[in-house]
């Protein structure tokens, strides 16, 4: 049971929420390196996050507690303290009686076990045996996954343009056996084409999978200097499309050559997009 572990809700969004996981988890770890897991239930995902180092002193861990969040195999009701102790460390999910959040804390088994006996509330213990382990979620290998997918497209891209161009030429030799004049007009189309072809593979690989994720940690650097989260990246063509969750007084010198619009999303924080290169 890490010490610092924290937890919480975000809408379910299919789309997005592990985003929005994310950026609550590290806001509240100090630390973009968050692992997490979580259940879904009745619209809303609830979460526990650690930093990633903890697994580092136990790298086979888990947390039992997940299985307490509502959608969860242990998860009763509301009204109870969920409590998991191990080594004089202790771990639980309560739920705030005024506004009716999710509240998780952690520590020695001393200090949590008074604290928990004055809220005056059923406690329901949870044994290491009675849930099965639960792998942790890690982004920043979602995010290396995607910029293998992207550089597996580039490879595929220009390996069919070759093979287009190999039976191109076997299906003009073939025809020259038959019709010599119709060939030279055939392979000087040909020609233009595949010449034409090559430029546009040639112009679509000078962008390499390194660009790509060089410019994306570059943006995801900046916005994160700004205390904003990067949601978004992806590559259409030659441009890149970026959207981002910033403060609404972020400092615009640190992102003063990038083009993109604002939408406000509340008193706090708006939302950042835009096309990056020329085509779009």
């Amino acid at each position: 049971m890490p010490l610092d572990i924290v937890g919480g809700s975000v809408p379910y969004d299919k789309s997005n929420f592990e985003d929005d996981i994310y950026f609550r988890a590290s806001r509240a770890l100090g630390t973009n390196n968050v692992i997490y897991q979580y259940k879904i239930f009745d619209g809303k995902a609830y979460f526990l996050a650690v930093p990633s180092r903890a697994l580092v002193k136990a790298p086979l861990g888990f947390c039992p507690l997940v299985e307490a969040l509502p959608g969860g195999d242990l998860f009763e009701d509301k009204n109870k303290i969920y409590f998991y102790e191990k080594d004089d460390v202790a771990g639980v999910i309560s739920w705030n009686k005024l506004n009716g959040t999710m509240e998780v804390y952690a520590g020695k088994s001393k200090i949590i076990v008074p604290k928990i006996k004055l809220l005056q509330k059923p406690i329901k213990s949870i044994k290491s045996n009675e849930v099965s382990p639960h792998d942790w979620k890690n982004k920043k290998l979602s995010e290396q996954a995607y910029f293998q997918n992207i550089g597996n497209m580039i490879v595929g891209t220009a390996l069919i343009a070759l093979v287009m161009i190999f039976i191109t030429g076997i299906f003009l030799n073939i025809k020259y056996l038959f019709d010599q004049e119709a060939l030279m007009l055939q392979s000087k189309k040909a020609q233009t084409s595949s010449v034409k072809l090559l430029k546009e593979v040639n112009a679509f690989n000078g962008q390499s999978p390194t660009f790509y994720f060089i410019e994306y940690k570059d943006l995801k650097n900046r916005i994160g200097q700004v205390n904003g989260n990067l949601l978004e990246y992806h590559v259409d063509g030659t441009s890149r499309y970026f959207k981002a969750i910033v403060p609404n007084d972020f400092n615009k010198e640190t992102l003063s050559t990038i083009d993109f619009e604002k939408t406000a999303l509340n008193d706090r924080e708006v939302m950042i997009s835009g096309w990056l290169g020329e085509d779009k």
